[in-house]
């Protein structure tokens, strides 16, 4: 078959015979010309090979339909697919280097494990897709539809998102390491460890509605929208300083037993547990992650059986938090010896309660409750009073 001679639908038909026959067509017929499909009307199955690919690389698939068809394992890298129609097109484990894809309708298309690294996406509709593993490094998506898109594991490591819609997508594990978010709308995400290292995040747009509300962290969307939608904000404030208990703690082995214990016995009561760990966190801002906390909290339950469990948490945490603290202890132990200062100091700080077993601690712990809610209780009528209370300088 002379090269000059073959039809579009010559080439359906030997990519239809298997990759071994298309890969050779491609090396003994087509030798270096390109194929040409541009604009075909096809639904088909391409299934994977082994052990290479099915090579579709600079094929000219623009303004194509290739909607509901199926491409296992192929290299489509350097490909012209703008404009092309793909919906519900599934791309596992496929390769889109360096492929012009602008303007390109992937609507519902599952590209798991896909590579597009260098690709140019711009203004292309990714919407609905399913985009697991999928590297997206160095790839253009400037104006790309990303709304409500399953992101687990996606890199987008140095990609171009200027102005992308991210609207109602939920990201997991997402890697935006040194990208260009700026202007991206991201209305209605959900972001689970997201990195964002290095990422330009400048002008985040938080709102479907027209109006313009803008934040430079994607992570914090969600509170900065609360904020703005006051009713919800006021809403969920008030539920958590009626039942969210903090509890802090160790995670030791032993010590862990015992916050698990608190953590299910406050939910039989109604509660909403939070338990924090002092022995996991290393961050800097630990202790600033702690009072943010507390001061969202009714009241906290702290075990301060081991003295290296929470001595600076508590002198950073009591003295700006006016809510009750209620600290327990094995019996046996003794608290870290400046304790006795804060409670001195600050009344809203319990009598230490000392426990000899973990079963009558549970049995006892309408105790805990009661000494919490006595002192909110004292706290309302000291407030109620106009009562300050004050600290001497050559305290301090």
């Amino acid at each position: 078959m002379a090269s000059d001679k073959i039809t579009r639908d010559d080439l359906l038909n030997v990519l239809k015979e298997g990759v071994r026959s298309w890969n050779d067509f491609r090396k003994t017929v087509l030798l270096d010309k390109n194929p040409w499909l541009e604009g075909i009307r096809v639904g088909y199955t391409i299934t994977p090979g082994d052990p290479d690919p099915r090579d579709l690389e600079y094929i000219n698939f623009k303004d194509a339909c290739l909607a509901s068809s199926r491409f296992c394992e192929v290299s489509l890298s350097h490909a012209d697919l703008r404009n092309a129609i793909l919906e519900s097109t599934m791309f596992h484990k496929s390769y889109f280097i360096n492929t012009n894809c602008q303007n390109a309708i992937f609507t519902e298309a599952n590209l798991y494990k896909s590579l597009l690294s260098s690709a140019d996406l711009t203004n292309a509709k990714l919407n609905l897709c399913k985009l697991e593993s999928v590297d997206f490094q160095n790839a253009k998506l400037c104006g790309a539809d990303l709304s409500r898109t399953f992101l687990f594991k996606t890199d987008f490591t140095n990609a171009d998102l200027r102005g992308a819609d991210f609207t109602g997508a939920l990201m997991l594990e997402t890697n935006f390491t040194n990208a260009n978010l700026e202007g991206a709308n991201v209305y209605g995400v959900s972001c689970w460890d997201v990195c964002l290292d290095g990422a330009n995040q400048n002008d985040l747009s938080i709102t479907s509605n027209g109006k313009t509300i803008t934040v430079d962290d994607i992570e914090v969307a969600q509170f900065i929208y609360l904020l703005y939608d006051n009713p919800k904000i006021r809403n969920i404030i008030s539920i958590m300083g009626k039942k969210s208990v903090l509890i802090l703690g160790r995670f030791t082995k032993e010590r862990k037993i015992v916050l698990d214990a608190i953590r299910d016995k406050l939910r039989s009561f109604d509660f909403v547990p939070i338990l924090f760990d002092f022995e996991g966190a290393k961050e800097k801002d630990f202790t600033e992650t702690i009072k943010i906390l507390a001061g969202l909290s009714r009241f906290v339950i702290v075990d301060i059986t081991n003295p290296k469990s929470s001595p600076l948490e508590l002198q950073a945490t009591i003295p700006d938090y006016m809510i009750p603290f209620v600290p327990i202890i094995e019996r046996g132990e003794k608290p870290f010896s400046m304790f006795s200062d804060l409670q001195n100091k600050y009344s809203w700080v319990s009598d230490v309660i000392d426990y000899p077993s973990l079963d009558l601690l549970m049995n006892k712990f309408e105790v805990i409750l009661k000494k919490a809610i006595q002192i909110e209780d004292q706290l309302k009528i000291n407030k109620h009073k106009g009562e300050t209370r004050t600290t001497r300088l050559e305290d301090l």
